[in-house]
This record gives C-alpha cells, structure tokens and sequence, in this order.
C-alpha cells in the first residue's frame, strides 16, 4: 500500500478524531517520547493493551501498529513532559470548539492540558490548572495573541460551531459571503475545507456553483440536514488516491482504495516514515559494504591489468632490452630512430623526448 499524500488536517477531521480518542478516556499514559515536532504517546489500557498515538504537527494525528524507537538524547521539552503527564490518566478529550485543535486533559498528582494545534505550522503546549503555559513546543507571538511560557493560553479567534449552526444561521453566514460560489463559501467561511464542502453539497443536493445570490433557505435546510447526517456517522478510515476522510465520500465512492476500522488507524499511512535505530544502522552497514565492495572490485582490475602487462613484458623482454640498449647507445634519439629501433622488433610504441620515457603499445598483435 503506498504512502498516502500528507494532507493538513480539517476541523471535521478533529470532530471524528475526538470522537474516537474519547475511547482512551481513563487509560495511563505510560511514557512519551519525540521526533522533531512529533509526540508519540503509550497509552495502557485495560487487560496490559498499549495503544500508540502520534501527534506530528501540524499535519497528523494517528494511531500507530508498531512503537518505534526513542531518541538517544530527548530535548528537554519532552523530559519536562515526561515528568509532568507519564503516569498520569486521560481524563477528557475535546476539541477548540470547531477549530484544528485538540485539548487532552490528563489527572494525576496535578491536573495537566495537552493542547495541540494542528494548522499554520502547528505548535503544542501544556498547560496547568490556569491554563497557564509550563511547556511549549515553540514559544511565538502572533497579530492577535502570544503564546509564551508563564502566560495564560490564548486559543485564536473563534471560528464557527458548525455542528451547532441551524439552518438560518447557515444561510446568514452564507448570503453574507464575499465568496463567489456556496461551495467556497462552506470550505471557507464555514471551515468545511474543500472536499468536505463539496461532499456536503453533493449529499444535499444543491449546486455548488450556485451564487451566492441566489442561496435560499431551502438550501441552508437542506445543507443542514446533509450536515447533521455527516456529523452523526460513526467514524471509519476511507482511503482515497489523494485524501483519508472518517466518512465515506459519495463523489470519491469510485476510487476507493481500502478501509479501516477506525480513522486514526487509516491516519498512520499518512506519517513520514522515521527511520528506527536499526535501519540506520542497516544503512550505514550496507553503504560501508558497497564501499569495500567497488575498492575491491577496482584492485582486482589494477591487478588484471598489471598482471597483463607484466606477462607481455615477460614474454617481449629480450626485444625490449635490446630497444633499450639501442636507445642508450646512440646519441641521435629522434622519432624516426625510436621507430626503426621498434619496427626491426615488432614492437609498437613512442618516446617522449621530454621526459625521456619510452610507451610501449601491448596489444595481441605483438604479443
């Protein structure tokens, strides 16, 4: 099966994710560990199951099969992490109202918040009883809030509860659009994004092209009822040639690629793949192999050809001493003479005045 294409997250993704992360509730997180801007939580459940989460923001959420390995030396924002949730228990998962980001709270000696944003290049951080940062993947301020350790956590601007719209708050924001099309008006100022925008407007029947102008509340009803279905699925794993969605697509029914029980299983084909100690070690071993390999390869070659050369000489040396001789003796060493001296010995060759060294040509006709 081959990797999906990375994707960014949509808030109706995080409403099926919370929904199936809420089966996690009461189970201890047994140890945490990191790969750049990636979180991998062991969870214990009951009967000794281990579930693993990955968190890679901002583009990822997923279970995964197969635990991998634990930075040698991890920063110490994940140390402090450690030492503030490992033992502790889940005890509620939500979502920022309909926005990309997830809360995970967590009870043991203290009561702690895993906030993980998932959209822009995504952050997360954890937070106290306040809701004050103790610890953030990266600290950064932006036009309309600062997210610092020591401050109180500020989510961003709400945006809308689109699950708890009803039919006339969906066609107010609707009609009240800039957007050219219902379709971009549901992806944008809805936050559906695009696919989801247009499922909608498939299952409700209404054109997607439709301007804005003339979206009537007939529409917005029956936009609302295809939402409320959308939202009322218990959530699965689709894979499509370009997207995994918790909810089967009618307008990708044709290309669907394979099925999952869950959607944060199907999210694990859209992880990076991090290469386990193991491997590397394989690699390194195998590229010093390939090494030794050409050097090998390229000195038994030289000594091919050494070897050749020196049995040529062996079976030519008294024609070549005699050159030698020749060469020695007379004082006039010019091309025509080298030339004379190799023809009358059946040998072909040169000299290189300059440098006072004569190339003999080894081939099989005078061998």
């Amino acid at each position: 099966m081959p990797k999906i294409p990375q994707y960014s997250l949509a808030s109706l993704d995080i409403f099926f994710i919370r929904e199936e992360l809420t089966a996690l509730i009461g189970s201890r997180l047994s140890r945490i560990y990191g790969h750049e801007k990636q979180l991998i939580c062991l969870f214990s459940i009951k009967n000794d199951k281990k579930v693993i989460f990955s968190i890679k923001v901002p583009e990822n959420v997923s279970f995964v099969p197969v635990r991998t390995d634990a930075p040698e030396n991890p920063s110490g924002t994940i140390v402090a992490l450690r030492n503030a949730l490992e033992g502790s228990m889940l005890s509620n998962v939500m979502q920022e109202g309909f926005d990309r980001i997830l809360r995970l709270s967590f009870k043991g000696r203290e009561s702690w918040t895993l906030v993980v944003e998932l959209f822009s290049h995504g952050n997360w951080f954890l937070l106290d009883e306040q809701e004050s940062i103790k610890i953030a993947h990266a600290e950064e301020d932006w036009k309309d809030r600062a997210l610092h350790r020591g401050m109180v956590y500020s989510p961003p601007k709400p945006v809308p509860n689109v699950p708890a719209l009803d039919e006339h708050d969906i066609h107010d924001r609707i009609v009240h659009s800039s957007r050219d099309s219902i379709v971009k008006a549901l992806a944008v100022d809805l936050g559906l994004g695009g696919i989801y925008a247009e499922e909608v407007c498939l299952r409700a029947g209404v054109d997607k092209h439709e301007a804005i102008a003339l979206f009537s509340h007939k529409d917005a009803a029956l936009l609302k009822g295809a939402l409320g279905s959308m939202f009322a699925m218990t959530p699965r794993g689709y894979v499509y040639p370009d997207v995994i969605t918790p909810v089967a697509l009618l307008s990708h029914q044709d290309v669907l690629m394979q099925e999952f029980p869950s959607f944060l299983e199907a999210r694990a084909l859209a992880i990076p793949h991090v290469k386990s100690r193991a491997e590397l070690d394989l690699e390194r071993a195998k590229a010093v192999l390939h090494t030794q390999e050409s050097a090998v390869s390229e000195l038994a070659m030289a000594q091919a050809t050494y070897t050749e050369k020196a049995q040529w000489l062996y079976n030519h040396y008294a024609q070549v001493v005699d050159v030698l001789t020749n060469l020695r003796q007379g004082s006039d060493r010019n091309a025509e003479l080298v030339a004379n001296l190799l023809h009358a010995q059946g040998l072909n060759g040169s000299l290189d005045l300059s440098k006072a060294i004569l190339h003999l040509q080894i081939s099989e006709e005078n061998s």
